[in-house]
C-alpha cells in the first residue's frame, strides 16, 4: 500500500511537471498580458488620482460659494434692514412735513 500512495504521488508530481514544462513558452504571452494589464493598472490609477484630485478641488471651490452665499445673505438682511429703517424715517419725514404750516 505505501509502495502504491509513492508511486501515486510520484507520478502526479511528474504530470505536473510535464504540464508546466508544456505551459512554458506561453509564459512569455503572459508575462506580456500581465505587463500590459501592469500598465493599464498603472493608468486607471493615474486617472483616478486626477479625478480625486478634481473632486478635492471642486470641493473647496463648493465650500467658496456656500461662504460666499452665507455672507451675500447677511448683506442682504443689512440691506433690507436699512431700507426698512430709511422708508419709516421717509414716512414720518413726510407726515412733519404735513404738520408744518
Amino acid at each position: 500500500m505505501a509502495t502504491n500512495w509513492k508511486l501515486s504521488v510520484l507520478l502526479t508530481g511528474l504530470v505536473v511537471l510535464a504540464a508546466c514544462e508544456k505551459d512554458g513558452p506561453e509564459n512569455s504571452n503572459t508575462t506580456q498580458d500581465l505587463e500590459q494589464k501592469n500598465i493599464i493598472v498603472n493608468n486607471n490609477s493615474t486617472q483616478l488620482s486626477s479625478r480625486i484630485k478634481q473632486v478635492d478641488e471642486l470641493m473647496r471651490v463648493e465650500e467658496v460659494m456656500i461662504i460666499c452665499l452665507k455672507v451675500h445673505r447677511s448683506l442682504l438682511k443689512l440691506i433690507s434692514t436699512r431700507i426698512i429703517h430709511l422708508s419709516s424715517g421717509l414716512k414720518l419725514l413726510l407726515r412733519n412735513m404735513k404738520e408744518i404750516p
